[in-house]
């Protein structure tokens, strides 16, 4: 088998091998813009699509997708690496593939990637914040549109530039040191520039007294989920980033049931973030590293 760098070439081959995948990691502009840092590359085995993680001695490898015999291509791969000297871990498996590893003859051993399981919300609970649970946020919210004159606007090609200068606020208050934000921060450009071109992509803007002080980037990935690909807020005033979660799921998303808000890769930070939102569920991944 012959593996190639993804490209934006690509997408069909998304489209015909990756269907109502609601898990963030086999989504076309998930991999595209994190191809540097992962160096994406990309396959065809035995009627499926096969996405490399090419990182070091242990390559990851999502398990293969499509309608093709998916045990066969987990082989073919198997072998790949072998004459390479090198051995695969088949990552972000759902409970269906496990089993479908698990009954196979060959040796793997499971383990639960807690980091890298995407976080499941309510679309309604996250465009309302009604309940207890969620009367915090609501108060913040509320403050938000009581102490500021701002508004909600549909993310247009012509918001780019601002939004970018706003992101780039944002990132010189962090450790520019740390590797994995300089990795996001070519994401975030990378994605940025599909803004007009790409129909499937929506984002959405909120302005403060006329400047852009959030923004936030998502699209609908199955028949009832949408992904949020990045949000970004101004961390100075309150209940900001309430209010672009919120805006954005009310006035984008109103035919979807649920909110793939991503993973949290261990972050503690970003773990306590997302949960402090109440998700429906995460949905739960898996790692499977043969053992001889």
């Amino acid at each position: 088998m012959e593996f190639h760098l993804i490209t934006e070439a690509d997408r069909p081959l998304f489209t015909q091998y990756i269907k109502n995948n609601p898990r963030s990691a086999y989504n076309f502009y998930t991999n595209l813009i994190w191809s540097q840092r992962k160096l994406v590359k990309l396959s065809l085995s035995n009627g499926c699509l096969v996405i490399l993680w090419d990182i070091g001695r242990s390559p990851r490898v999502l398990f293969p997708q499509g309608d093709g015999d998916r045990l066969a291509a987990v082989k073919e791969v198997i072998e790949h690496f072998k004459k390479e000297a090198r051995t695969p871990r088949f990552v972000s498996l759902d409970e269906q593939e496990v089993m479908l590893l698990r009954n196979s003859p060959l040796p793997f051993r499971f383990s639960f990637d807690r980091d890298g399981s995407d976080y499941i919300y309510s679309r309604e609970s996250l465009a309302v914040l009604s309940g207890k649970k969620l009367h915090a946020k609501k108060n913040h919210l509320n403050a938000f549109w009581r102490e500021n004159r701002a508004e909600y606007k549909k993310m247009t090609a012509a918001d780019v530039p601002e939004c970018l200068r706003l992101y780039e606020t944002w990132f010189s208050e962090k450790d520019e040191s740390v590797e994995l934000l300089q990795e996001s921060r070519e994401a975030t450009k990378m994605l940025m520039t599909f803004i007009g071109k790409a129909p499937e992509l929506t984002g959405g803007v909120i302005r403060i007294d006329g400047k852009i002080a959030a923004f936030t980037v998502g699209e609908q990935i199955t028949d009832d989920t949408a992904l949020i690909h990045m949000e970004y807020a101004d961390r100075t005033v309150r209940g900001l980033y309430p209010a672009i979660n919120q805006q954005f799921v009310f006035h984008e998303w109103q035919n979807v049931l649920y909110i793939n808000r991503e993973e949290d890769m261990g972050d503690e930070g970003l773990r306590k973030a997302k949960e402090s939102y109440h998700p429906l569920k995460l949905l739960n991944e898996y790692t499977a590293v043969l053992t001889k």
